[in-house]
């Protein structure tokens, strides 16, 4: 694509649209939104998101796509592909499954290219509900075997074609696994489109009854809180669900040798994964009323099964949430989290300043760390006023204390 036929404009709130005719298919321009970090600013279509352009270069041509009414769409919520689905086949209607419920630059781009009313937005997580003449996963991110195994299947059986379109890259290993899954189950794989890049565009057909309720069983990790035994249910595409990494596990030691209330007080857990920390704190002060949230659907069912299962859910508040957005009217004595530090500097600012602004007067954030991002972390933090202090370092991990 030639620079020539892009152009670009600065949006008021921080994204980038730009508007191209450069797409297969397409018979008119489209503005596109998207974050305006590192690789994520779109230069060149093709090259930047060749997912996306083979995909639309193969569906276009399909004729379950050009014949269906609804389609049924699983994705990170990144909000490129579907605009430019919908440009292609303007009779159809998309209902979008999402695990994620903090992006909300497909809403932005539906709106401003006039597609709002050809789709819904649902945030879901192992569990899909919805259902479509022939369903699309766009796999962008790397799942264990199990969890993508369990999406194709409920895709499979939500499509009253019985027809689904995977598109992602080889270096995903879809194919291979959609290869293993032909001979486990009835069903038929096609490779529909290719990309000198690794792109692919599998087409799946359902041949015969499928498992009616795939379950995703989860793995057990056990974790002792003064003495006593926690058992955390995990899967492969949550963080670390083998164990309870390093990190988490020096910010709950680390509070459990400090923290000496004997009163009530309320704590969040920001970021909560599948609960460890807050469930953590839930067992070790029975005073203490816990609110956890994730931006990831998929999380936040996790969490509320181990709340369940530890015995705490009557102090413990699970919440779907991008960062401290959707607990705005509560504030806490203590917030504590092991932030995503894979964050671009803009995101992880907000996240974290938006949680500091739900403390109590006198309360405390505390954040576990690479030891080798304190410095980098403390610069960027002081540069906006606010003062990270090093309550406790290792060789690997650190704590820092905030205050409000």
């Amino acid at each position: 694509m030639e620079e020539s036929s892009m152009k670009h404009y600065d949006d008021e709130d921080g994204l980038e649209s730009i508007y191209t005719e450069d797409l297969p298919g397409s018979q008119s321009g489209i503005v596109l939104y998207t974050k305006t970090s590192g690789n994520q600013i779109l230069r060149k279509f093709r090259k930047e998101f060749p997912v996306f352009y083979h995909a639309i270069k193969a569906l276009r041509d399909e004729s379950p796509f050009i014949q269906a009414e609804s389609i049924l769409v699983r994705e990170s919520g990144m909000g490129l592909l579907i605009p430019l689905l919908a440009l292609e086949n303007k009779k159809v209607f998309f209902r979008v499954s999402v695990w994620s419920a903090g992006d909300t630059v497909l809403e932005r781009n539906m709106e401003r290219n006039y597609l709002s009313h050809m789709y819904s937005l649902h945030v879901e997580g192992s569990k899909i509900k919805g259902y479509g003449d022939i369903a699309i996963l766009v796999q962008e991110r790397f799942l264990d075997q199990r969890s993508l195994e369990i999406e194709i299947l409920q895709l499979l059986m939500h499509c009253s074609t019985g027809i689904l379109y995977v598109c992602s890259h080889k270096k995903m290993g879809v194919v291979t696994l959609l290869e293993k899954l032909s001979e486990k189950y009835p069903m038929k794989v096609e490779v529909k489109g290719r990309g000198g890049g690794g792109s692919r565009v599998i087409k799946v057909t359902r041949l015969g009854e499928l498992p009616t309720d795939p379950i995703l069983r989860g793995e057990g990790v056990s974790y002792y809180v003064r003495r006593r035994k926690i058992v955390f249910t995990t899967f492969g595409s949550v963080f670390s669900p083998k164990r309870i990494d390093a990190g988490t596990d020096a910010l709950i030691k680390y509070v459990l040798h400090h923290e000496t209330r004997v009163l009530p007080f309320s704590l969040y857990d920001l970021g909560c994964g599948y609960g460890a920390i807050g469930i953590s704190m839930a067992k070790a002060y029975p005073l203490v009323d816990v609110t956890m949230t994730d931006i990831d659907a998929k999380a936040i069912e996790l969490a509320n099964i181990n709340v369940a299962r530890a015995g705490v859910a009557s102090r413990t508040k699970v919440v779907l949430s991008d960062g401290a957005s959707m607990v705005k009217n509560l504030q806490f004595d203590l917030i504590l989290s092991n932030p995503p530090l894979h964050l671009d500097r803009k995101n992880l600012i907000q996240l974290v300043l938006g949680a500091r602004r739900r403390l109590k007067k006198n309360g405390r954030m505390l954040l576990v760390v690479e030891d080798s991002r304190v410095d980098e972390l403390r610069e960027i933090f002081f540069d906006r006023g606010v003062y990270l202090k090093i309550a406790q370092k290792s060789s690997n991990y650190a704590i820092l204390e905030v205050t409000k």
